[in-house]
């Protein structure tokens, strides 16, 4: 018998545990199979602070390993861990598509079996709402990267009116407003799910306080790339005193406006402070 592709093995395997409406399954199976494209970008990315090629990069939570895919294609070292082994048959399959041999396993991201300092780049993408410890795992990934290391990470902001009218994992409005019990009566009562599976949905500030507290220090790439688009319109202006000003003010009111209350999902890179 031949060897099944990944999206037929995703089929079989995953489609099953992914209850509720079809827009749902879709919608996941889509961003799930754009995910060499997302690793291709965070590779763009990444290339800003350090040279990629050569070092050594950690997939958390990896899923169908998509991300993985893109660094190795790159020559890059990589391990991509998840607790599920559904998800890793289907990110074998994927890998052999792409011409590529992951090195994947079994693992938790709040234990991870590596050793302190092994990694320069490791990737917490749609993986720290779901944990029930996350504190947990980011001492583990803080103790895993290497000092100046990079660290990119995405949360949703169960604040911002666009997750409040209907969140990014179960497409219901003022689910991220709810206790987590109830939360998971709302889950079960839809038919999205068997139960609750996000566990952490924190505040913007809560959440750069808690890899602060690891030694380390995350930086807005939302922010970023919005000052960046602001300041590319406005050097087509007239340069004056003014357009400082005026910058210094876009910045505040998108630090403390947008990212907190507006911005749907957070995406940060965060680097292992040298200190720590």
């Amino acid at each position: 018998m031949g060897e099944k592709d990944a999206r037929t093995l995703w089929k079989e395997l995953i489609k099953p545990t992914v209850p509720g409406s079809r827009k749902l399954y879709e919608l996941y199976f889509i961003y799930t199979f754009l995910g060499v494209k997302r690793g291709e970008m965070l590779l763009e990315v990444l290339e800003r602070f350090l040279p990629v090629d050569g070092k050594f990069f950690l997939d958390v939570g990896c899923g169908a390993g998509g991300l993985a895919i893109a660094f190795t294609k790159r020559s890059s070292a990589a391990v991509a861990f998840d607790i599920d082994p559904r998800y890793l048959k289907v990110a074998k399959a994927w890998s052999r598509e792409e011409g590529v041999k992951l090195n994947l396993l079994v693992a938790s991201g709040e234990n991870m079996p590596f050793r302190d300092g092994t990694f320069n780049f490791v990737a917490c993408s749609d993986i720290i709402e779901h944990l029930n410890n996350p504190a947990k795992m980011v001492s583990e990934v803080a103790r895993v990267i290497k000092k100046g290391g990079i660290v990119y990470l995405t949360c949703p902001n169960r604040i911002s009116p666009q997750i409040i009218w209907k969140d990014n994992h179960y497409l219901l409005p003022f689910f991220t407003l709810l206790p987590r019990r109830v939360a998971d009566i709302y889950v079960r009562a839809t038919k999205r799910g068997e139960s609750n599976e996000v566990f952490f949905l924190p505040s913007y500030s809560k959440l750069v306080k808690l890899f602060e507290n690891a030694g380390i220090r995350l930086h807005s790439w939302n922010l970023e790339e919005k000052m960046r688009a602001f300041h590319a319109a406005l050097s087509r202006l007239k340069p004056n005193k003014a357009g400082g000003l005026i910058m210094r003010a876009v910045k505040f009111v998108l630090k403390h406006f947008y990212l907190k209350w507006i911005c749907p999902v957070w995406i940060f890179l965060g680097k292992k402070l040298n200190e720590k």
